[in-house]
């Protein structure tokens, strides 16, 4: 299998829903077990924290875990940390390479601009848009 078929493997994976799916679920998992690290904790104390059992901690530091906002916002909680959820344009994620190997020439855009296009729900094309971007 060469590099370019591996590649082009992946940008078709990217196209699938459960793509996205694992991709977030994956997310959160090493989000918890950096945090989890970093506070220092075991999986006893977090799964005592949050009154359930050790292995549903395994579980969501494997990502397998199907979370509701409860079961976050609980473990957030118990991790003293706080949840941010932003959503982001899927374009804002794709690095240069990838718009030159398909052709695709990226717009200028430096880190924090502001989009002052008159189009609606236009995003600026930058790794870090965040919220000091608006388009209303």
């Amino acid at each position: 299998m060469t590099d370019e078929s591996v590649f082009k493997k992946y940008l078709d994976s990217k196209k699938q829903k459960n793509y996205w799916i694992e991709r977030v679920k994956n997310q959160f998992a090493v989000s918890v077990e950096r945090f989890v690290d970093f506070r220092m904790l075991k999986k006893k104390d977090l799964a005592e924290r949050m009154d359930v059992s050790r292995p549903y901690i395994t579980k969501i530091l494997r990502g397998d875990a199907n979370l509701t906002l409860e079961t976050i916002g609980r473990l957030a909680y118990a991790l003293d940390a706080e949840v941010t959820i932003n959503l982001s344009p899927k374009e804002s994620q794709i690095k240069p390479w990838l718009y030159a190997i398909e052709g695709k020439s990226r717009p200028a855009t430096k880190v924090g601009a502001v989009n002052t296009s008159n189009q609606k729900n236009s995003f600026p094309a930058n790794e870090h848009w965040g919220s000091q971007v608006r388009n209303y």
